[in-house]
């Protein structure tokens, strides 16, 4: 994983930042072209942790999500702000739910099934959105707050699919579901 430049993280922001500014500074310095992927829960769902992150959100007055842990925003920001005026322009919002005929709705299929290539009683549903950098909040608290709509929009997405899955699904009126719209055009996903 570090041949391929993950950063590796210990989760404490005074270490982890100067790691991240590195590698970063690296991607914008040689225009390489990249995917960063990163996942704003922290971590990956359970039942306990769902229950402390709603928790969470009450006790500091945030929306209390049913469908996913609110977002950590601290490292997304610094990420936006790292890549603002750069050759990276757009983030991608992915919203990944699957259902499992008899398992049940966001009940992941274990990895041996992934690396053997099993999914059978699978269904999976991905949710793409495209926002330019250009056009996300200047400021650190104002993004933030742009990120947890961002996760209420992702949370009322995956109740809908829980309840009806994708029968009669209209996204923020999205003109296809092979379709995505920015502010400037619609972009084909299958090119």
């Amino acid at each position: 994983m570090y041949m391929m430049g993950m950063i590796f993280i210990k989760r404490n922001w005074n270490s982890d930042r100067k790691n991240i500014d590195k590698t970063f500074d690296k991607i914008k310095s040689t225009r390489l072209p990249v995917w960063i992927i990163s996942y704003l829960e922290g971590t990956r769902q359970t039942p306990e942790k769902l229950q402390e992150s709603q928790t969470f959100s009450r006790q500091r007055g945030l929306p209390v999500l049913k469908n996913t842990m609110l977002p950590r925003t601290k490292g997304f920001v610094a990420t936006v702000n790292s890549f603002r005026n750069s050759h990276v322009q757009a983030i991608y919002d992915l919203t990944i739910a699957y259902s499992h005929e008899t398992e049940g709705f966001q009940v992941y299929p274990h990895v041996v099934r992934l690396h053997t290539g099993t999914l059978n009683g699978y269904n999976f549903h991905i949710h793409v959105r495209r926002y330019l950098i250009q056009d996300l909040p200047q400021d650190d608290e104002e993004l933030s707050k742009w990120v947890i709509n961002r996760w209420e929009e992702k949370d009322q997405i995956l109740q809908q699919l829980r309840e009806n899955w994708t029968d009669g699904m209209r996204l923020h009126n999205l003109p296809a579901p092979w379709m995505i719209r920015s502010k400037e055009e619609e972009i084909p996903l299958l090119r």
